[in-house]
């Protein structure tokens, strides 16, 4: 919200400068980026909310210097899967990633990749920040741990939500940490027969 108020505030000040050519590069050049992320959303994900979620988050990333893709094959909508738990988990893992890739050095990077078939959704978040250390794993899906200063609701809470969801969908959860963190989630088009486990490579 803020970065918005930033970039309509310079829009305005511009054309009360007079300056209205360089307010119209301004905002054309915003709006060439929202359809450029809009194109590539429709094209790849056909679930509008997951949709909407993946366009915030690349706005989101962004404006914080950091470069999000996205892959997919496949439909990102699995039968079984509520879409509640998807943005559970996505939204999670996306807001970590970047997080991670803000603090890291250029050039900063995310990967989402979604791959689906009649077996299951798998998914699959990298970003190019500092990694995990293996003796952390097991805390970062304690609920309130974090690697970083508490704010006013304290922090540590997302990665824990994104543990319960995928346990409770009897999916799979992989970790690695080396040259960046990866997250890879398998969620089972069926829940049912999965065993449960969290793995570090």
């Amino acid at each position: 919200m803020h970065e918005h108020a930033n970039r309509l505030h310079t829009m305005v000040s511009l054309l009360e400068l007079g300056r209205t050519r360089e307010a119209l590069e301004f905002a054309t050049k915003d709006l060439e980026l929202s359809q450029q992320l809009t194109d590539e959303m429709v094209s790849s994900v056909d679930e509008p909310v997951l949709s909407a979620l993946i366009m915030g988050k690349a706005a989101e990333a962004n404006e914080r210097g950091v470069k999000l893709t996205l892959s997919t094959e496949g439909s990102a909508s699995v039968a079984g899967l509520a879409v509640q738990d998807l943005v559970t988990i996505l939204g999670n893992l996306l807001d970590n990633a970047i997080d991670a890739a803000a603090d890291g050095a250029a050039p900063r990077t995310v990967e989402l990749t979604v791959e689906s078939d009649a077996e299951g959704l798998d998914i699959t978040v990298a970003d190019s920040g500092p990694g995990v250390d293996p003796a952390a794993v097991e805390d970062i899906f304690r609920h309130g741990f974090s690697t970083k200063t508490s704010g006013p609701f304290g922090r540590g809470i997302g990665l824990a939500l994104v543990r319960q969801a995928v346990q409770r969908l009897d999916g799979t959860m992989t970790i690695t940490g080396k040259d960046g963190a990866h997250f890879h989630v398998f969620l089972p088009a069926m829940a049912a027969g999965t065993d449960k486990e969290e793995q570090f490579q």
